[in-house]
């Protein structure tokens, strides 16, 4: 709630409101109530599972990590940057807020900071439901337009021939999370990512520059992408890091069942009552 209203705030040149910022503390407490009247709170977020035990006293928030429901096979002996070119994958409906800052940080205080000759090495395809009676998705249409590089190609129904085409996804949001399922599906079909650390931040097993480039900054950003046209053996050992995190910590078939352990661990300790309880838990 209060990255979404930070969002538009910002896009409409403001001040948050009196009523915006009632609302914000009203959805902090309730939060906080919800979490505590049931037995099991789910958390997608390891950060989020950790600040609900030590700040909110919630010893009962589990993290459940994030899987896909069928794990792709890894694509053998890729050949990254064909032709000498670096294709960047970035997805998101135009009008989701923690899409929207990525692409308007991405176009509008990245790609000014790459030089001319690394930035017509670079291919941009963005990928996404769009809104054009909205604010935010006419302004990312007009950055788009401002490089012929990038292109916009709506929204897809399969993303797999997506991701095996690209050489990296970018998710490099500045003011919200709720991207990290764009990062566990990538590691699942052995696709490099570079996020900044708010987008990427709670996913188990992430390991800066060893199965993930984080980078918060336009600049550090822009030397990144240049640094990577002329080490495509660095997307190879992403993207094989990547997967070895995803069948370890995210896979179905490898990774432990947390919610089975989860409700056997609070049915031990009288937390939930019977088994609906935890059907009717607040999932986060």
């Amino acid at each position: 709630m209060a990255g979404v209203n930070r969002i538009t705030r910002d896009l409409q040149g403001r001040a948050l409101s009196r009523p915006e910022i009632r609302q914000e503390r009203f959805a902090r407490n309730l939060e906080r109530r919800i979490a505590a009247r049931y037995g099991l709170v789910f958390c997608v977020s390891l950060e989020d599972a950790k600040r609900m035990r030590t700040d909110w006293g919630c010893p009962h928030a589990e993290f459940l990590p994030t899987s896909i429901a069928d794990s792709p096979a890894a694509t053998p002996e890729k050949q990254w940057l064909r032709e000498g070119v670096l294709r960047l994958l970035h997805l998101g409906g135009l009008n989701h807020g923690p899409s929207f800052r990525s692409l308007e940080f991405l176009l509008g205080e990245v790609f000014p900071r790459v030089p001319g000759a690394v930035l017509n090495r670079i291919r941009l395809t963005v990928a996404g439901a769009c809104d054009t009676t909205s604010p935010r998705s006419r302004k990312v249409l007009g950055l788009i337009q401002r490089y012929p590089q990038a292109s916009f190609v709506g929204y897809l129904e399969d993303l797999e021939a997506a991701y095996r085409d690209a050489d990296m996804q970018v998710v490099v949001s500045t003011d919200a999370c709720g991207l990290r399922t764009r990062i566990i599906e990538s590691f699942a079909f052995g696709l490099p990512v570079l996020a900044t650390t708010g987008a990427s931040c709670g996913i188990d097993g992430l390991e800066a520059d060893v199965n993930v480039i984080v980078a918060d900054d336009a600049q550090t950003i822009a030397d990144v992408l240049g640094a990577l046209l002329a080490a495509p053996e660095r997307l190879a050992l992403l993207a094989a890091k990547g997967r070895e995190t995803y069948e370890t910590r995210h896979g179905r078939q490898t990774a432990p069942n947390p919610s089975l352990s989860c409700c056997g661990r609070c049915a031990i300790a009288g937390r939930c009552r019977s088994m609906s309880a935890h059907a009717s838990a607040c999932t986060r």
